[in-house]
């Protein structure tokens, strides 16, 4: 293949346009579409998490002898959650050309298969979030393999974003994920509207890659989520304040939390900064959250169908003071909430503590909130 042609699909793998290479690939005359060419494009489909397929392409023109080959089938199945199958790969793949970065991944696969560990990592802390990326960071010695960004394909895209604008207002902004890793999570800001006088904060991106729902669960709760949150119509959006950053921050971290660890969020499920309960901020006391089903939204709002008919689920997250997860861990989400129901869903750092001694026999003049 003309080598001008290579360097352009080179140019639009380092610009993140894997949807154009599949598109110049699969335009051409299958016999021009080479080894080379097929290799291309098994790449360009595990860009788009798309690894069933990349493994057909791969295995269409197997080469049990070719570094990239192995390396590329390896990365395929690691993605897939599948590290013994990438194991063997990337041990041939070493073989053939022993490199420290193909060295990285089998340690990964190793760690992966013995301990059930998820293929990235964050720590929650007050600050931006440190990630920790498992690929490797230098380039591999012969050839560049990027990781794959994990995004929704374009037409999914379009359906939960015109979902979110459908129910929670017009989208103003979306802002990117601080961290660098493979999995693209963003957060869709919807400021105040006639219906809803507060900003609804969405994550956009989670649902792109399901979660590992446990097999007795799976007819009943879809495997991909996305995640809200509320905030009060004044809330000031100043990003060199963590005063005003810590919902959004601890917004991606449970975002990010079911594929960090290689499990799945459901209602009632819940989290906290540390075991000591380190509260979000130094503006307020909360320093837990918890998954509830969506407030103060018209029905249909919950689910949102793709084109291909797949399911997305949306659930809303609130925070908690540590007292109220204590309640929460001994009489159940269900019970919590009916004892919050005067409290509404909208964040607010300074809301009363409704599990301290001298509050938790009393509740009058329920709400139609948090039930």
């Amino acid at each position: 293949m003309d080598s001008t042609f290579l360097q352009t699909l080179e140019e639009l793998h380092d610009t993140n346009e894997y949807q154009e290479i599949i598109d110049i690939i699969e335009a051409l005359p299958k016999e021009a579409q080479d080894t080379e060419i097929i290799g291309h494009l098994a790449r360009a489909y595990c860009n788009l998490a798309q690894y069933d397929y990349a493994l057909t392409l791969l295995f269409s023109i197997e080469q049990p002898n070719d570094f990239l080959w192995n390396f590329r089938v390896g990365y395929a199945y690691y993605y897939k959650r599948q590290p013994l199958h990438a194991l063997s790969y990337f041990k041939q793949a070493f073989a053939l050309h022993p490199s420290s970065d193909v060295a990285d991944y089998i340690a990964l696969c190793q760690v992966a298969s013995t301990q059930n560990k998820s293929l990235a990592c964050i720590q929650a802390t007050k600050s931006t979030p440190r990630v920790i990326n498992p690929l490797p960071a230098k380039k591999l010695e012969n050839k560049q393999e990027k990781p794959p960004v994990i995004r929704y394909l374009p037409d999914d895209l379009s359906a939960v974003k015109a979902h979110i604008e459908q129910y929670f207002g017009e989208i103003v902004d979306i802002l990117p994920s601080s961290s660098d890793r493979a999995f693209d999570i963003r957060l869709c800001i919807c400021p105040p509207n006639e219906k809803n006088d507060y900003y609804t904060i969405s994550t956009l991106g989670m649902g792109a890659l399901p979660m590992n729902i446990p097999e007795e669960h799976r007819t009943r709760i879809p495997a991909r989520l996305e995640l809200i949150m509320t905030l009060p119509s004044d809330w000031e959006f100043d990003f060199s304040n963590d005063r005003c950053l810590w919902p959004l921050h601890w917004l991606l971290v449970t975002a990010y939390l079911p594929f960090d660890k290689n499990t799945w969020i459901d209602y009632g499920h819940s989290l906290s900064t540390s075991i000591d309960h380190t509260p979000f901020d130094a503006s307020t006391k909360q320093s837990c959250i918890l998954t509830i089903k969506l407030q103060d939204r018209p029905e249909g709002a919950s689910m949102c169908t793709l084109p291909d008919g797949e399911t997305v689920r949306f659930l809303q997250l609130l925070p908690l003071y540590p007292e109220e997860l204590e309640y929460k861990t001994q009489y159940g989400a269900t019970a919590l909430l009916r004892h919050m129901s005067n409290t509404g869903h909208i964040v607010c750092p300074y809301r009363l503590n409704t599990c301290t001694p001298d509050l938790l026999s009393a509740r009058v003049n329920p709400s139609p909130y948090l039930c």
